[in-house]
């Protein structure tokens, strides 16, 4: 632990997702309304397990995806990974990042609100790390509370401003390189990142006829074994279409990002002497 030098400065996510909340209220209270009305009635060993399975699975989920604190160092930065991946890559080098810049992320993602992926409202801004064997690692700083007027939290604004010094103070620049864009196609991809998946009554329709379809192919007899799976097909590929959606906005968004980024770089006399 030593060669990763002092720490400098540390940010601490949010203990879990705000779903993991909701069911851990939802299944608290269906476990606890269960068990009593099992304890009035059957007493059922087996009845206490399956009210208990969901609240456990949400426990469990938890503790799997529990975030770490990301960590500022001298000699680099560890991320702060979920409990599950904390084996991988725990500590990034300096030495390692090629360069540094603001990066967009979806908090929720299209599985658990298409509405709100898709007008961009879970979109938050992150620190990429371009490391030296081309993967793209993004550090989040995701907020307890939102503000409606900016996608950058304080743990961010004050994180990125730390990187850059620090690789200044290497003589490097965060950003060696970028794309140049023309005004005209930066407004063009602009446009093209702003722009919904669906129009909102359209995901609204595909998720609401999941009901209307399942009744529909019980009543022409098929087994509900099967009808139930072939009703969830347009909310599922609802869910599917707005995440491959969000990717594509993402990668628009960072690669104007990484472009003004690199602009204002340029512009600034203490960045220009570093490089």
């Amino acid at each position: 632990m030593s060669d990763r030098g002092a720490i400098l400065w540390e940010y601490n996510p949010p203990r879990a997702h705000p779903i993991l909340y909701a069911g851990l209220l939802v299944f608290g209270f269906v476990f606890l309304t269960g068990s009593v009305e099992n304890l009035l009635r059957d007493n059922k060993a087996s009845l206490y397990a399956l009210y208990a399975a969901p609240l456990a699975a949400v426990l469990l989920l938890m503790a799997l995806l529990r975030p770490g604190t990301v960590r500022i160092r001298d000699a680099g930065i560890e991320p702060g990974r979920i409990a599950l991946l904390a084996w991988r890559r725990p500590f990034l080098a300096w030495d390692d990042v090629v360069a540094a810049y603001p990066v967009s992320y979806d908090v929720t993602g299209a599985f658990v609100s298409p509405f709100a992926s898709s007008d961009g409202k879970v979109t938050q801004m992150g620190l990429g790390l371009e490391l030296s064997d081309g993967t793209i690692e993004t550090v989040r700083f995701t907020p307890t509370r939102f503000a409606q007027t900016s996608q950058k939290s304080r743990g961010y604004r004050e994180a990125i401003v730390l990187v850059r010094d620090l690789l200044a103070r290497r003589g490097r620049p965060a950003i060696p390189s970028a794309e140049p864009f023309t005004r005209d196609e930066r407004a063009a991809l602009a446009a093209q990142a702003r722009q919904p998946f669906l129009p909102f009554w359209a995901i609204v329709a595909l998720f609401a006829c999941a009901a209307p379809v399942l009744a529909l192919l019980l009543r022409v007899g098929l087994d509900v074994r099967a009808a139930l799976p072939l009703s969830l097909v347009f909310p599922v590929g609802t869910s599917l279409h707005s995440y491959r959606s969000s990717r594509r906005r993402l990668r628009i968004l960072n690669r104007l990002s990484r472009s003004a980024a690199f602009a204002e770089q340029a512009q600034s006399p203490s960045l220009e002497a570093s490089s």
